[in-house]
């Protein structure tokens, strides 16, 4: 049992990963932002949208499993979690192949190594391809504003580059290429406030 990630001083609450739900989360006191993981690695069901299993035999799925990381990652911001509160929470959503997968690799994985960086590191290789990564870094260095309002381009800027690090490594070099992408007009525009 660990404690809650998103307890509340005055209501502490112990809860198992494998099995708290937002309905035994809401009963023990007010709720803190929790919301239901889907499980990842079992058989598509009705009430699972994201599934390892599907994710890792589809080109449209891999969106699926970065979607899901993405968000595993935004609910565990949102809750202050500790690095080693998100590798168990992210682990006891796990399920079937990937959770053979994750023990396979803790297996041969020093001890002091494992840790929620390497948990992302190693799922993003086993799980999202670098062909989808190649996709998106390709769509970040073609990125214009076209016809996308700035703050709609700044949006798809910001998302994208996340898969091009080493294309904006500095913030000028970021604040550049934003710089590149606008409409003619707007950029002339900054260029003569500069």
């Amino acid at each position: 049992m660990d404690v809650c990630p998103g307890r509340v001083k005055s209501a502490p609450c112990t809860w198992n990963l494998n099995r708290h739900t937002a309905e035994a989360h809401s009963r023990v006191h007010r709720p803190c932002g929790y919301v239901r993981m889907p499980r990842f690695g079992t058989r598509a069901r009705a009430t699972d949208r994201t599934t390892i299993d599907d994710a890792a035999n589809k080109d449209d799925d891999l969106k699926r499993a970065k979607f899901w990381l993405e968000n595993t990652i935004r609910v565990f911001d949102e809750l202050s979690c500790t690095s080693e509160e998100c590798l168990k929470c992210a682990v006891s959503l796990l399920r079937d192949s990937a959770y053979r997968w994750w023990n396979t690799l803790v297996s041969v994985v020093p001890r002091e190594r494992v840790s929620w960086e390497i948990f992302q590191e190693e799922y993003q290789k086993k799980y999202i391809s670098e062909r989808f990564i190649d996709h998106k870094r390709k769509e970040f260095l073609e990125l214009k504003q076209g016809r996308m309002s700035v703050t709609n381009y700044e949006r798809e800027f910001i998302r994208l580059s996340k898969y091009a690090r080493e294309c904006v490594s500095t913030e000028a070099v970021m604040c550049k290429r934003f710089e590149d992408g606008l409409n003619e007009d707007i950029y002339f525009t900054l260029e003569s406030l500069n």
